[in-house]
């Protein structure tokens, strides 16, 4: 028996149209549509792709923040995290840095910038933290 049904509404955002000439083409936003997606089903992503996470994670406990944005001091660029939570793990309130990553080829210096987005993310909210790259 069904427990309850969430609905899932594709936002206007996610996808946009193109003109090429006189043909018109739908693109779509796969990295806002991957948000979407997590932000809407957390519980049941955490429950099926991280389920030694999501047995510590208490459910309903989970709020998305705004978008959180880094800057690198020393080349002045400017990052957004992808998707930024605070909820209730192990019994105490834990930050998560949700990254999607859709790349074909090893980028040298993801793994730094990870880094730097999850420092940045202990300074500010002062938690401890988790991250999930997708």
């Amino acid at each position: 028996m069904l427990q309850h049904i969430k609905y899932f509404k594709l936002s206007h955002h996610a996808t946009t149209r193109r003109e090429v000439g006189t043909r018109h083409f739908m693109t779509i936003d796969h990295d806002r549509l991957f948000k979407e997606l997590i932000t809407t089903f957390f519980d049941e992503f955490m429950a099926l792709f991280l389920p030694e996470i999501n047995d510590w994670l208490e459910i309903g406990s989970i709020a998305f923040l705004d978008k959180e944005i880094f800057t690198d001091i020393l080349d002045g660029e400017s990052h957004e995290a992808d998707l930024v939570a605070i909820g209730r793990f192990r019994g105490e309130e834990t930050c998560f840095l949700i990254h999607i990553e859709a790349q074909a080829n090893r980028q040298a210096c993801f793994a730094k910038r990870m880094f730097k987005y999850f420092a940045r993310l202990h300074e500010k909210h002062g938690l401890p933290g988790r991250r999930v790259i997708l």
